[in-house]
C-alpha cells in the first residue's frame, strides 16, 4: 500500500530542523511497523524550496509534478 505524509509546522518552530529529524525518524518507523508499505508519498507546494531539501535530505525523489502548483515526491519502501 501507499502512505501519504503532510507535516505542518508553525513559523518559530521553522528553519530549526525539526521537519527533517520528524521525516527521518517517522521513514523508518513507518517501514518496520506498516504492513505492505510499497511507497510513501509527500505533496509539497512547487514554490516550497524548504519542504523540497527535507523530502531530498531523507531520501524521497521528485516523481511528478500535477497541476503546475505541487509535486510529489516518493520513498520506495522496497
Amino acid at each position: 500500500g501507499n502512505l501519504e505524509i503532510w507535516e505542518i509546522f508553525l513559523p518559530y518552530y521553522r528553519c530549526k530542523h525539526y521537519a527533517s529529524m520528524t521525516l527521518g525518524q517517522m521513514v523508518p518507523y513507518m517501514i518496520e511497523n506498516v504492513d505492505g508499505l510499497n511507497d510513501i508519498k509527500l505533496v509539497i507546494q512547487k514554490n516550497n524550496y524548504s519542504s523540497k531539501r527535507v523530502a531530498v535530505s531523507n531520501g524521497f525523489n521528485e516523481v511528478e509534478t500535477v497541476d503546475d502548483k505541487k509535486i510529489y515526491y516518493y520513498f520506495r519502501t522496497n
